[in-house]
Formats: structure tokens, C-alpha cells, sequence
């Protein structure tokens, strides 16, 4: 839910991804990542964290239309 306020029409996905990224950086934002079939616990290096991200903020973006908490 702390996306929603940068929501404003005003950033792009690129700068949401920046955005997201920037809190992983500060520590602002904490991802606990899983390997779906072993549960074991899984690390974010730089190649891999934007990929992640991505998908992250997609699915959110998803979720807030799915749940219509924008109004257009």
C-alpha cells in the first residue's frame, strides 16, 4: 500500500521500478523470496532484482485495478 500515493499519474514504470528499487537499496522495502519447490531461502543480487521488481510491481498494479483503489 505504500505505492499508492506515487500513483498519481505523475511516473511511468520505469519510475515506479526506480522507486522500488531505491527501497530495497534503503532497506524501505523487504523481500522474503522462496524457491517455489525446496522452501529454501532465496537472495536478490543486482542482476536479478530488477527482473523481480518487475514482476512485483505488475502484479501490484494488477491488484490495485483488480480492486479499483484508482480513480481515473
Amino acid at each position: 500500500m505504500q505505492l499508492i500515493p506515487y500513483l498519481d499519474g505523475s511516473r511511468d514504470h520505469v519510475a515506479l521500478l526506480d522507486l522500488l528499487d531505491n527501497w530495497v537499496k534503503e532497506g524501505s522495502l523487504t523481500l522474503n523470496l522462496k524457491h517455489q519447490q525446496t522452501g529454501e531461502l532465496l537472495s536478490l543480487s543486482g542482476d536479478n532484482r530488477r527482473d523481480v521488481l518487475t514482476k512485483l510491481l505488475d502484479d501490484a498494479l494488477q491488484q490495485i485495478a483488480q480492486a479499483a483503489l484508482l480513480i481515473a
